[in-house]
């Protein structure tokens, strides 16, 4: 969606995005603009504003990321496996487990958090955002022969676009 429209035209919408988009859809895009430009302060209310217009299992991931890079992990948590519950046959779960799986980690609770790396990789051997997180849970660990081999396998995998993944 980004590609659909120049992240700074985006930006500028700023805080009136829902007003100016009252459609979900466009809400959630500037709300993924400003999550990836740290500002959680304006995704967060625009993804619950479209969240309680009904599903969205995008918006609910890009919540769970914008509630855990605000310093909110166990929120995070409690996003993502209502997502897992209310979405099973949509994509993304690897993603989701992983991200579990990072919120655990802030959390200190990284013997956990590696039990959701490993899940979310053999949900799809293919993407390689989970096996970086198992790594650096694995460094956070101290188990730096696992972490290494785990670079070396994430190394290995095909690299993927969001474009020839969906093909």
């Amino acid at each position: 969606l980004v590609h659909v429209l120049p992240l700074a035209a985006v930006v500028a919408l700023d805080g009136q995005a829902q007003h100016v988009h009252p459609q979900a859809p466009q809400r959630a895009l500037v709300a993924a603009a400003h999550r990836d430009l740290l500002q959680p302060e304006h995704a967060l209310p625009l993804l619950r504003s479209v969240l309680a217009g009904g599903q969205h299992p995008d918006a609910s991931i890009h919540l769970g990321i914008a509630l855990a890079n605000s310093g909110e992990p166990l929120q995070a948590i409690e996003v993502y496996e209502r997502y897992l519950v209310e979405h099973p046959d949509h994509g993304g779960h690897a993603v989701v487990l992983s991200n579990i799986g990072g919120c655990l980690s802030t959390l200190g609770r990284t013997e956990e958090a590696e039990q959701y790396h490993r899940r979310a990789i053999a949900l799809d051997p293919e993407q390689g955002g989970p096996r970086w997180n198992l790594m650096a849970n694995l460094f956070k660990q101290g188990r730096l022969d696992e972490a290494l081999a785990v670079i070396a396998e994430a190394a290995a995998l095909p690299f993927h676009t969001p474009q020839t993944r969906a093909d």
